[in-house]
């Protein structure tokens, strides 16, 4: 799948694209590398993980300790991803988006 491809959300039956998603992001979890964002159409909590190349979306579980949980795999030629403990930055479309870690 693409991050373009519209989708019909499983909550709201809106329709959203990963692309929107990852336009709303709010932090980043970098304990367990997430990156949370919200859903464009009904504001819910989407969980994402960033590499290079791709992007993966699934949810957060515990399990003694949070983890993520990938269940969609999305390829994105040249998404440039970096990581520290404070934030996250990724590149994407010839745009920069930094992303700071919640305290």
């Amino acid at each position: 799948m693409e991050i373009h491809q519209e989708q019909n959300c499983r909550l709201c039956d809106g329709k959203f694209t990963v692309k929107g998603i990852l336009e709303l992001a709010d932090f980043y979890w970098s304990h367990i590398d997430v990156l949370v964002c919200k859903s464009p159409c009904c504001g819910q909590a989407e969980e994402l993980q960033l590499e290079d190349g791709q992007i993966e979306r699934g949810y957060v579980y515990a399990a003694g300790a949070p983890r993520f949980a990938g269940m969609e795999r999305y390829k994105v030629p040249g998404l440039c991803v970096a990581k520290s403990s404070q934030a996250i930055t990724y590149t994407a479309g010839g745009s920069e988006f930094t992303v700071n870690a919640k305290p």
